[in-house]
């Protein structure tokens, strides 16, 4: 049964979502989030005349455009089961969340605006957070991340993922703890992230365990081999990966692999060192960088 709303229902809801919008750009004012609409899409049959224009049924073009500026960028074509979930209301639905966590200090929150608006990476710090060690020389912290877009590019997404140190400047490599993504269709439920942010949170401590079973399982050659042809790479940055110094080893993945002392863990470390050093674009990191966890945790059941 289809799930209608009344003029008053639909009025009451486009204010909550208003109201939403302003609340997050107050509180990131040097964050440049464009207004997006929906405009219907004409067919004409001859020149321009809008009296032989056909309204295209079903379907909408989603542009944007930033305020203070006159141009419009266009963002896709969407139908009428899709949701427009604003990037203004991802980041809200973090800042409400962490509000119910105060045990890992005061966070500090980086939303970042990519192609044009189309895409919005929102990722979650918090410097007072304790780290747990995978290994020696490997302290984890967690973080929050999330995602969206307008292009249809990216499923609307937030997930907990747990952060180790990778270089000596402090940039970081991430591997997946918990995430939820689901494509902007109607009703979708984004009050269901809260639940996932806030279980994730408080079995950090426990699902670290995953990443140091990855430091403790050590690959024979042969595995070894196979793994890495498995990368979401390829050949060219492939080798880059195998050959680039780990900071904490002082060697490489490929010395490591042929001596038979590479674990889960260093192909991990390896991965996410090319991903933050080597790799300009944003999305292309956030991609691939999900990518690889995803592959090293099917791995990781598999051996």
């Amino acid at each position: 049964m289809e799930n209608t709303m009344s003029m008053q229902e639909m009025q009451a809801e486009y204010n909550k979502k208003q109201e939403t919008i302003q609340r997050v750009r107050e509180m990131f004012p040097d964050v440049a989030f464009p207004d997006v609409e929906e405009q219907l899409i004409a067919h004409y049959s001859r020149g321009d005349d809008i009296s032989n224009a056909t309204i295209m049924s079903g379907r909408k073009l989603l542009i944007g455009k930033f305020p203070g500026y006159d141009e419009e960028h266009e963002y896709g074509i969407i139908s009428n089961r899709y949701q427009v979930v604003t990037h203004e209301e991802t980041v809200a639905n973090m800042v409400d969340t962490l509000e119910n966590h105060p045990e890992f200090g005061q966070p500090v929150i980086h939303p970042r605006i990519l192609n044009y608006g189309a895409k919005m990476r929102i990722v979650v710090d918090f410097p007072e957070a304790p780290t747990i060690d995978v290994t020696n020389n490997d302290p984890v912290t967690v973080r929050i991340s999330g995602q969206n877009s307008y292009d249809l590019m990216w499923e609307y997404s937030v997930g907990v993922e747990g952060f180790c140190m990778v270089c000596s400047n402090g940039l970081m490599g991430w591997a997946s703890l918990e995430k939820y993504n689901n494509r902007h269709n109607s009703g979708l439920p984004i009050d269901r992230s809260e639940q996932i942010i806030s279980g994730a949170l408080n079995a950090f401590s426990e699902q670290t365990e995953i990443w140091k079973l990855w430091a403790n399982t050590k690959l024979g050659l042969t595995d070894f081999t196979e793994v890495i042809s498995g990368l979401p790479f390829g050949t060219r940055h492939t080798e880059q990966i195998m050959e680039l110094p780990q900071t904490q080893k002082k060697t490489t993945l490929r010395a490591l692999g042929e001596k038979g002392k590479a674990t889960l863990w260093d192909v991990n470390l390896s991965a996410t060192q090319f991903l933050t050093h080597e790799v300009e674009s944003e999305a292309v990191k956030i991609d691939k960088g999900r990518e690889v966890s995803k592959y090293l945790h099917q791995i990781a059941k598999a051996v």
